[in-house]
Formats: structure tokens, C-alpha cells, sequence
């Protein structure tokens, strides 16, 4: 059980150093991002690419020794194996490691979610001023008096004198 745990803490550390670095990653496409700086976009979306397949490449290693350990790769077995193995070979360092590869998951969901929302309001943006370029931009949308919105150019009154 002492080699599986060493073997197992070796795997959750090499993942997180591969997860870390994707975190890293995240940080510098969100600075490109805001920045609009395209050649740094490319750069780190290639970097990100190649160290995606890194984080990939970590994990299959650890969802195969969950394998030839018979447990579940995700999930609560996974998380129950750990402890187990912690306790039984009193190894605390075991749950550290694993902590410590989740929470880095944790900040790389986080990271990515914002870099989402980043590229997502700039394409709304994008959008937007294209519409004004083509001549597309909506009217204004207005309160009737029945309480439905319409614009300008449905005919309803604004005022009456």
C-alpha cells in the first residue's frame, strides 16, 4: 500500500503542476483578451493547446491507476480511495496532494469561466458596432399604454396635446 500511495501522490502532483501551469495560461490569455492584443491571443491560445493536452496526458495517467485499482476515475470512489489509502498507510500528505490538484481545478474552471465571459462580451460588442456599420441598429423600444413595448416606428403615439 506505502509504493501505490507514492505512486499515487507522484500522479496528483504531476497533474497539478500541468493544471497549475494551465492556470498560468488563463491569466495571460485574460490579460491578451482585455487588452486586444491579438499577436499575444495566438500565442497563449497555442501555449494553452499544447498544455491542455499535458493536463489530459496527467489525467489519463491517473484515471489508468484508478483503473488497475478497480475504482471509479471521477467522483466520490476516487475521492474515498484516497482517504483510505491515507489512513491506512498513515499518510496525511496523501489528502494534502489530492486537495491541492482539486482546488487547482477548481481556480482553472474559474479562470476559464471569466476568459468566457471575456470573449463573450466582446463578441456582444463586436456585434453591435457591426449592426451600427450595416445600418442594422434596432429603435428604441417604448411603453404603450397597454404596457407592451413597441418602437418608434410601430405608429404609436408618444403624446397626445
Amino acid at each position: 500500500m506505502e509504493r501505490d500511495s507514492a505512486h499515487l501522490k507522484e500522479l496528483l502532483r504531476n497533474e497539478t503542476r500541468a493544471v497549475e501551469r494551465l492556470v498560468v495560461l488563463l491569466g495571460q490569455e485574460r490579460d491578451a483578451l482585455t487588452g486586444r492584443d491579438i499577436d499575444a491571443i495566438e500565442r497563449v491560445t497555442q501555449a494553452k493547446i499544447e498544455q491542455i493536452g499535458q493536463v489530459e496526458h496527467a489525467s489519463a495517467a491517473r484515471e489508468s491507476w484508478a483503473r488497475t485499482a478497480g475504482v471509479a476515475f471521477e467522483g466520490r470512489a476516487f475521492e474515498q480511495l484516497v482517504t483510505d489509502m491515507a489512513n491506512a498507510a498513515n499518510d496525511a500528505e496523501l489528502v494534502e496532494v489530492w486537495e491541492k490538484l482539486r482546488e487547482a481545478m477548481r481556480e482553472a474552471h474559474r479562470e476559464n469561466l471569466v476568459n468566457g465571459r471575456v470573449i463573450s462580451r466582446s463578441r456582444q460588442t463586436l456585434s453591435h458596432l457591426l449592426d451600427i456599420l450595416r445600418g442594422q441598429v434596432d429603435a428604441p423600444r417604448l411603453y404603450g399604454r397597454a404596457g407592451q413595448t413597441g418602437s418608434l416606428n410601430e405608429g404609436g403615439e408618444i403624446a397626445r396635446a
